[in-house]
């Protein structure tokens, strides 16, 4: 099977520039294995597309104050309504 130029450029157009396509392997020297120990497994050289995000621990903290805030609020409305029922 034979790919059109046009295929053909955008698959190996990236590869030739040593840039990733999402969710296909990425150019991969024989140096940056050597810097990586020889280690080949794939993790390291899929690129996924997606960069991992990590929330400051400041912010995380305060929607945890803010909810455990909410949590108590419910459990004393939940309470008083037990109350009201006899229970």
């Amino acid at each position: 099977m034979q790919l059109s130029g046009r295929k053909r450029d955008n698959l190996a157009g990236p590869l030739i520039r040593s840039e990733s396509l999402s969710f296909f392997p990425i150019y991969c020297t024989f140096k940056r294995i050597v810097k990586n120990d020889f280690k080949i497994s794939p993790c390291r050289y899929i690129h996924t597309g997606a960069a991992d995000e990590y929330r400051p621990i400041a912010e995380i903290v305060e929607e945890l104050n803010a909810l455990e805030e909410e949590a108590k609020n419910t459990d004393a409305a939940l309470n008083e309504i037990l109350k009201r029922i006899g229970i």
